[in-house]
């Protein structure tokens, strides 16, 4: 579907946790039509954003323990990492504006 990097459960602390730059998780599934309608979105921020931080995808219904140890019980669902902790979440009804919002702020993070 996109070129983003994939996180999977035994990934998961190595590419976000340990990751040296912030880390927004994109929460997905190829059934939900909201999803695969941000995805294109997404895949550009990736590109602006690049080097500042990772944005990555979980396909949620392939890594269910993941989805439900981090609590993410609908799709789409955005978490912002920074230094190994969840610092945001956006879940549900998920804009533009708002996936923009996460990936500035995470930005802003990683030039301090």
């Amino acid at each position: 579907m996109s070129g983003l990097q994939e996180v999977q459960v035994d990934t998961f602390d190595e590419e976000v946790i340990r990751s040296g730059v912030p880390v927004l998780l994109d929460f997905w599934g190829p059934r939900c039509v909201p999803c695969i309608q941000l995805d294109p979105f997404v895949e550009e921020l990736s590109q602006e954003f690049a080097g500042r931080i990772k944005i990555a995808k979980v396909i949620a219904p392939a890594n269910r323990k993941l989805a439900i140890q981090l609590k993410v019980f609908g799709l789409p669902t955005f978490l912002a990492f920074a230094q190994g902790k969840e610092v945001a979440r956006v879940a549900g009804e998920v804009s533009r504006e708002s996936i923009r919002e996460m990936a500035e702020a995470l930005a802003s993070r990683s030039a301090v």
